[in-house]
């Protein structure tokens, strides 16, 4: 049996300053998993609920995971503009309502005409305009569609409109 030799004075500093920064290192490390852990928690309840809502409201399957996937594209939330007839997500533009430019969203697209919806008003206020009325900003996905003229004016897809939104 080998006697226990004490430690001197330097030796109980550096002892100290391990075991402080191993401690610290736990307590950060700890509360930052668990956090991370229960925001997943929360995250997953939240999706869970909505797909409940949802299905309560009698949406399909198919129907939930669009809604559920939409906006997730390759661009930063946007979908590439390949059938622009059916937009993940709604584009900003400026329209010529009454000579004045206001803010607006586009909600679809159909033969060379836009449905949008005024930034602030109620969706009574929605309206097709032609493409003469309508201005996107650059990094819009629908302004290099606008540009060039594919399949119908505009280059937009021919799609023809819902009658009820007419």
């Amino acid at each position: 049996m080998s006697p226990s030799l004490p430690l001197d004075s330097s030796q109980m500093t550096a002892f100290l300053i391990v075991s402080m920064i191993f401690g610290s290192i736990v307590l950060i490390a700890i509360p930052a998993i668990l956090a991370t852990a229960w925001t997943k928690v929360i995250s997953r309840r939240a999706d869970a609920a909505l797909k409940s809502e949802m299905l309560a409201r009698g949406m399909s399957a198919s129907e939930i995971v669009e809604v559920v996937n939409a906006g997730k594209g390759a661009q930063g939330g946007l979908t590439v503009v390949a059938d622009s007839a059916s937009l993940s997500t709604a584009c900003e533009a400026v329209v010529d309502r009454h000579g004045e430019w206001t803010s607006a969203l586009v909600l679809q697209v159909a033969e060379g005409a836009y449905l949008v919806h005024y930034v602030g008003e109620t969706m009574d206020e929605n309206e097709w305009v032609d493409p003469s009325r309508i201005r996107f900003a650059v990094a819009s996905p629908l302004y290099n569609a606008s540009s060039s003229s594919a399949s119908s004016p505009g280059g937009i897809p021919r799609k023809p409109p819902i009658m009820a939104e007419v």
